[in-house]
């Protein structure tokens, strides 16, 4: 009778490969496609302060018994971005028409009973020529928060872009570059 190692250092193969696996470790999954709006001219930077605006004032009615009328919210200011870019000012610039058309008493300066915060984020995709951007709107009062949303964009003209991120020369936007096969 001969003796075969083959089956034998196969099996052992399948079990030392097999022993260098992580049986805990996560599978990388992809997120399933949803739509995603894309901001093709400046235009629809209106549209998405509005969208926001309505939203937030939304939560805010809902949330906290607050309405423009109530004494408890009878002023507004909303912060200009740290590092206003072309698009912050216009953003904000849209939020606040809108909130002063649906009657919120907005003040020019702050402090006052509810702030809201105004914030944008880009993210450039390495595997394509997309930017995309993050816009949240926060209203709080104190350190307390009220309401807050946001959402994501992409934008495919870099030209837009450009004009999007453009202010004064010590504006740097915030980065996150996204790795992806």
């Amino acid at each position: 009778m001969r003796f075969d190692p083959l089956p034998i250092a196969a099996a052992l193969g399948a079990v030392l490969l097999g022993g260098c696996t992580n049986p805990g470790a996560p599978l990388p999954t992809d997120f399933a496609q949803e739509p995603q709006q894309k901001i093709q001219a400046v235009r629809q930077w209106q549209t998405v302060a509005t969208s926001l605006a309505e939203r937030l004032s939304v939560m805010m009615i809902r949330d906290n018994a607050c309405t423009p009328q109530a004494a408890l919210c009878d002023t507004l200011y909303v912060h200009p971005a740290a590092y206003s870019s072309t698009f912050d000012a216009a953003f904000r610039e849209a939020f606040v028409s809108y909130l002063v058309g649906r009657g919120w008493n907005v003040a020019q300066q702050g402090p006052a009973d509810i702030e809201i915060d105004l914030d944008s984020r880009y993210a450039k995709l390495s595997t394509a020529p997309e930017v995309e951007v993050m816009v949240t709107a926060s209203a709080r009062r104190g350190d307390r928060y009220l309401a807050r949303i946001s959402d994501v964009y992409y934008i495919t003209s870099p030209e837009l872009y450009a004009k999007m991120a453009s202010s004064n020369p010590s504006y740097e936007p915030t980065w996150l570059t996204v790795q992806g096969d």
